[in-house]
């Protein structure tokens, strides 16, 4: 039982190690990817540095045994919403290599901004944050709020509301001994009447020794 056990965690610390990215990757990831959105989302220098921090918090707890990636991605969200404008903040939306920017591979995550942009292609110089930061933002929930408190926040979207209606249980029917079926009384009000099936219904006659029907003559 014990051995089970040490080999299960063994497991789990080799998974996180293997999704989780070091400090340089996330570095390279971050900064990439917030150039893409200061060339598309017209970024301020200002929005550049608080964007990149984010995106570097972002890669650097992923694969963290701590963290959950759709807790991650509403992390993000929420402070992406006080660093962007409205406008902004659509576009930042409607692309969702900006808004998912990783999805989970074999042993690694894929990064979907590379389907949209070549590797290695920039629109600016890097800035000195990406040298200087190293996650002391990453813990301060209001930190952002704080710096962008004078501007309305974008209204984020609400999450889906839940369906836990169970469909309408279907009536059981009885026969009436009429060759029909007659339903129960519904829940609220009085019985639905009864369902009789109707026999086909056939234009048949006898005449001179043969039989007519509406579907032609047969000799008897």
């Amino acid at each position: 039982m014990k051995k089970k056990n040490f080999l299960f965690a063994a497991m789990i610390l080799i998974s996180t190690q293997v999704f989780a990215l070091s400090k340089q990757r996330a570095q390279e990831e971050a900064d990439f990817l917030t150039d893409k959105m200061a060339y598309e989302l017209n970024l301020l220098d200002s929005q550049w540095d608080d964007v990149y921090e984010i995106n570097y918090d972002f890669f650097r707890r992923l694969g963290s045994l701590s963290y959950d990636y759709s807790a991650l991605a509403r992390d993000r969200d929420r402070k992406m919403s006080y660093v962007l404008t409205g406008a902004q903040w659509e576009k930042y939306r409607l692309a969702g290599y900006f808004a998912k920017p990783v999805r989970p591979g074999y042993n690694s995550w894929i990064f979907v901004i590379y389907d949209h942009y070549k590797r290695g292609k920039y629109y600016r110089d890097s800035r000195y944050v990406v040298d200087r930061y190293r996650g002391g933002h990453r813990k301060d929930m209001n930190y952002y709020h704080e710096r962008y408190s004078s501007r309305p926040r974008p209204t984020m979207p609400a999450p889906a509301p839940r369906n836990d209606r169970k469909p309408a249980a279907k009536q059981p029917q009885k026969a009436d001994g009429k060759g029909g079926y007659k339903q129960q009384p519904t829940p609220g009000g009085q019985p639905q009447g009864k369902v009789q099936s109707q026999p086909s219904q056939k234009n048949s006659s006898r005449r001179g020794g043969q039989v007519t029907s509406g579907s032609g003559r047969r000799g008897r």
